[in-house]
């Protein structure tokens, strides 16, 4: 698995008593595949899980080549891929990402997606193409949660059905694009000066890198007590990774709350500093 990743993924594989290979991911370009091939040839790797499109938490884009590169060795190394494509929707352009699947030619990739980031997160409807594994899919559905509460996958249909939903997404889209200026614009101005962030060109969310004297999971305790949440970004690594990173979410903020947020955040950092 990639490294930063979605913490709930970790708290699955927890849940399944399932061990997790950490493979180092560039919030520019994503997961090393000199090192996740390494890996492979190493040690008996059952199956891979990534989310390469607007990655959470750092939000990068996996470029076309290693996507190839990783559908191939899918192919010699016999293993399967969970790919993550819930952000993909979400791009600032018109370009949407390419998927991993659709350079895999042998069903090795089991693709996920959902509308708890593109509609509404209440719905909780998502879907999956599994390929080759998809009688065992089904099976584990059925065994699961035998089946979904119909009403509102026809609702859902009905809307999918218009152009309401582009219409829809580049609405959403524009409206982040803005917020994440605006966000930028402010970590600038009030954090630190060696603080580094992401600006991913799509989702709504930015990974943040301060200095190594910040401890996230302090830093969340303090600003949950001003009403401001964040992640920390020590619980997105198997091995507890990433001590001085934050996650932020900016999709329901508004300016005047990305600019408080921003300001307490600073004055947070400060008081860790002279610790």
């Amino acid at each position: 698995m990639e490294s930063p990743c979605y913490y709930g993924v970790l708290q699955a594989l927890e849940v399944l008593e399932l061990k997790a290979i950490e493979i180092p991911a560039s919030p520019m370009d994503g997961i090393d595949t000199d090192i996740l091939e390494s890996a492979l040839q190493t040690w008996p790797v059952k199956g891979i899980l990534l989310n390469p499109s607007f990655s959470n938490p750092s939000g990068y884009v996996c470029p076309r080549a290693k996507k190839q590169k990783i559908a191939q060795l899918l192919f010699e190394y016999d293993i399967p891929l969970i790919e993550d494509d819930i952000f993909s929707d979400l791009g600032f352009t018109e370009d949407r990402p390419t998927t991993i699947q659709s350079y895999d030619s042998d069903g090795r990739v089991i693709l996920c997606s959902s509308v708890s980031k593109t509609i509404c997160p209440d719905m909780r409807i998502g879907w999956m193409t599994a390929g080759r594994y998809t009688e065992k899919a089904r099976t584990l559905k059925f065994i699961s949660t035998l089946c979904a509460p119909s009403h509102t996958q026809y609702a859902l249909a009905d809307f999918l059905s218009t152009r309401q939903y582009e219409r829809h997404i580049r609405s959403v889209t524009q409206d982040y694009a803005k917020k994440q200026h605006g966000l930028l614009k402010a970590i600038k101005r009030f954090l630190p000066d060696e603080t580094n962030a992401t600006q991913p060109q799509g989702g709504f969310l930015c990974w943040l890198k301060s200095s190594d004297d910040i401890d996230g999971i302090e830093l969340y305790s303090q600003a949950i007590k001003q009403g401001i949440s964040l992640t920390p970004g020590e619980i997105c690594s198997p091995t507890g990774r990433f001590k001085n990173y934050i996650r932020l979410n900016y999709a329901v903020a508004s300016p005047e709350q990305i600019d408080f947020s921003m300001k307490t955040i600073a004055k947070l950092m400060k008081l860790q500093s002279k610790k």
